[in-house]
């Protein structure tokens, strides 16, 4: 049986552990984040690191790195945070010290794969969107604007 293990951005960090096991084996797996990025979690939201699992079927992990240290409720150092997170309906995107108008918002899974994209009005300082229709699970809302970018967690539950 296969344990395949990938990354969501290699130039963030690696992952090991993969390989072929039999039935009933402990594979290890382990996400190593290069210099200054962290490992955030696996695609199914565990965040164990390393982490042991039992083989019982093929099976694939992708760890997703961040760059920094961001954690749920945190900012991103001056560029944006979120409110009301974790959330189960409106979420509210705040600027702080800078605008984020005209820049881009975009949320992906725990996959890696986009949700929502969104471009900012030009003199934007916030921006709501509803989290109602995502699956319970942790998100990645991205902020890009000239003032630079920000990354942070997001719990949908």
């Amino acid at each position: 049986m296969s344990v395949e293990v990938e990354t969501n951005d290699h130039e963030l960090g690696y992952a090991t552990g993969g390989g072929s096991y039999y039935e009933g084996d402990e594979a290890v797996i382990q996400a190593v984040a290069h210099v200054g990025n962290h490992f955030e979690m696996w695609n199914d939201s565990v965040t164990e690191n390393p982490r042991t699992i039992v083989v019982t079927q093929d099976t694939s992990f992708t760890d997703i790195f961040m760059s920094g240290t961001l954690g749920v409720g945190e900012s991103d150092g001056g560029l944006f945070r979120l409110v009301s997170n974790p959330a189960s309906d409106v979420v509210r995107c705040e600027a702080l010290n800078k605008g984020i108008g005209g820049g881009t918002m975009t949320i992906t899974d725990a996959m890696g794969r986009e949700v929502l994209h969104k471009n900012l009005a030009p003199d934007a300082q916030e921006y709501s969107f509803s989290v109602a229709d995502l699956p319970t699970g942790t998100y990645l809302v991205t902020l890009t604007t000239k003032e630079g970018s920000g990354t942070q967690r997001l719990v949908v539950e």
